[in-house]
């Protein structure tokens, strides 16, 4: 559950914001080929106002990325037929409208047959060139731009929504060490659960500042649910259980890209029930409410499972032991027997709780060792392992995040738009479900494998699909697609799978460890998609022709970033190269002082 509320808050803000500036664009479009129009008279003042805005934000002077986040809120309503909030489920469940008319730049379109619609309501003109607004024609029926501005905006918002969200794992990090992770997840349930109600609050009323608060309440919410769940999982099975620690690192891995489902399933349901986009999120809320409940009380109160010292709970285990031990001796018959094999099954558990909690004592013990003195949060964050390990993941969330935001442009450069939305189509069903599906060979991979195998693994594969993106031929771009979902869900499973090495992390550490790690990969991962969008489309407005960025030359123009990917994909090999030399040399001293 964790790992849906986490990806579900990481989508929503992305493309709510990447569908605002598509409305803001066009709208510029329309209200710069409709400047001449004799039907422009007819149309409501706000809309006049709201275009002028639109084309004012567009224009560079209201440029910040304060404004980017913020635009939403600022508009109260929607630029185009429709709240935001209708497109943006248009644009997740793969279903956005394209637009086939033709208007010349005197015609309006048609208004709406009912006279009584609300302002809102009313369609404005389709998106015509216009030199000052878009350097490159608006072509229709294009979903991923009607300009190379529009799209380095894209990618700027959809960039900040990510590090936003990245970066609120932080203070929920330390919350979930300082007060457990029961509290965190109560807090950040809550929260999440607050969050869809204003979805479906702000879809009934169609009011987009009421979706934008929901939004951002998920945004903040995903990474506290996570931290809570997971730390809190953690703490309940101790450090003896590897296979259930496997089982949950990879499924948490797997939901987070799942939860794109999330997405389609209430699209379907609002359509299929006619019901509006209000009642699927509260079933939503309603659904993750139970769920949140049941799983608070699972976990254990912070500190609860440490509360009595090793030594005495080795002594209760030896005294419940012993006193079992002489009643069967001294009582005879089947009674007895009952008896003892009860008082028995009571003695199993206790002791096998407090094994394992002298084992996790035991390798606390062992980082302090290591470290020299008592481990402190600097000591951890700055290790050799932890700093190689941010390295790794801010590759490969750079490499990722680019993709992700870039995917469909990518392929539109390649193929045409026929063949592009094709492969998008099959990316958009592959993704959650390639993730979904590779949970279960990805917990029997950690389960087995040790830290320099499955770290090689990921990037194998991580190599893999980046070679085939780089390809201009339809097959490799249909595997990179397919390869995206597994190899996302295992390599994040390997992130979570290390950090729950409490030889590494001491518990009270490993929580804030993540946080801290999350807003690095998040800077990285959220700046670099945004520096790398603007190499590609505004060099090749500003004379990057020269640099073989041209126009007519997208498919140069991107080939170029990538080939800057796959160079730090290549190099993030290290990582795994590293821990097996470790590994390596720790066996040579135990089998010297052996």
């Amino acid at each position: 559950m964790g790992g849906v509320v986490f990806g579900v808050s990481a989508l929503f803000p992305a493309l709510y914001a990447q569908n605002y500036k598509s409305s803001a664009c066009s709208a510029r479009c329309s209200a710069s080929a409709a400047t001449s129009a004799a039907a422009v008279g007819s149309w409501p003042a706000t809309t006049k106002r709201r275009l002028a805005e639109a084309g004012e934000f567009l224009s560079g002077s209201r440029g910040t990325l304060l404004e980017v986040a913020a635009s939403a809120v600022l508009r109260g309503r929607s630029l185009r037929e429709g709240s935001f909030f209708d497109r943006l489920f248009d644009r997740l469940s793969g279903k956005a409208e394209h637009s086939k008319a033709e208007h010349s730049p005197g015609e309006s379109k048609p208004e709406s047959r009912n006279r009584h619609d609300a302002p809102h309501r009313r369609e404005l003109p389709p998106p015509q060139p216009h030199a000052h607004s878009c350097s490159d024609p608006c072509p229709l029926g294009v979903e991923t731009k009607c300009c190379d501005h529009q799209f380095v905006a894209f990618s700027l918002a959809a960039s900040l929504a990510f590090f936003l969200v990245d970066a609120a794992a932080a203070p929920w990090g330390e919350l979930a060490d300082r007060r457990g992770g029961k509290l965190t997840l109560a807090w950040a349930s809550l929260l999440s659960i607050a969050g869809f109600a204003a979805l479906a609050g702000g879809a009934y009323l169609l009011d987009d500042a009421i979706v934008t608060a929901g939004l951002l309440a998920l945004g903040c919410a995903g990474p506290g649910v996570f931290n809570g769940a997971f730390y809190g999982t953690l703490e309940l099975i101790g450090t003896g259980e590897p296979k259930i620690r496997a089982a949950l690192t990879s499924l948490n891995a797997a939901a987070f890209d799942g939860s794109a489902l999330v997405f389609m399933l209430l699209r379907v349901a609002a359509r299929a029930a006619r019901v509006g986009l209000a009642a699927p999120c509260l079933a939503w809320a309603a659904l993750c409410a139970p769920l949140c409940v049941a799983l608070w009380r699972l976990l254990p109160a912070h500190g609860s499972l440490l509360a009595q010292p090793a030594a005495a709970a080795s002594e209760q285990v030896g005294m419940l032991q012993a006193a079992v031990e002489g009643e069967s001796k001294s009582e005879v018959g089947e009674d007895a027997g009952d008896e003892s094999e009860t008082k028995s099954d009571v003695a199993s558990p206790l002791s096998a709780r407090w094994k394992r909690e002298e084992e996790a004592a035991r390798l606390r013990k062992l980082a302090v060792e290591v470290s020299g003195g008592e481990v402190g949060m600097g000591a951890v964050l700055l290790s050799a392992s932890n700093c190689l390990l941010v390295l790794y993941m801010a590759v490969y969330h750079l490499v990722s995040n680019f993709y992700l935001e870039t995917q469909i442009d990518q392929l539109e450069e390649l193929f045409g738009a026929g063949h592009a939305e094709w492969l998008s189509s099959a990316f958009n069903f592959a993704f959650p479900l390639g993730g979904l599906l590779a949970s279960v060979p990805v917990a029997s991979l950690l389960e087995r494998a040790g830290e320099a195998e499955y770290f090689g693994i990921a990037t194998l594969l991580a190599n893999t699909f980046s070679l085939c993106s780089l390809s201009s031929s339809r097959q490799p771009q249909l595997a990179a697609a397919l390869l995206f979902g597994p190899v996302r869900c295992l390599t994040w499973a390997c992130y979570f799978q290390f950090l729950s090495t409490e030889s590494r992390y001491p518990p009270g550490l490993s929580a804030r460890a993540m946080g801290y790690n999350n807003v690095v990969i998040a800077i990285v991962g959220a700046a670099g998609p945004y520096t790398l969008a603007y190499l590609v489309n505004e060099r090749a407005l500003l004379g990057g022709a020269s640099m073989g960025m041209g126009k007519g030359r997208g498919d140069s123009r991107y080939l170029q970033a990538k080939l800057f990917l796959q160079l730090c994909n290549t190099l993030i090999a290290i990582f795994p190269c590293l821990l097996w030399r470790e590994r390596r040399r720790k066996q040579a001293g135990a089998a010297h002082s052996g």
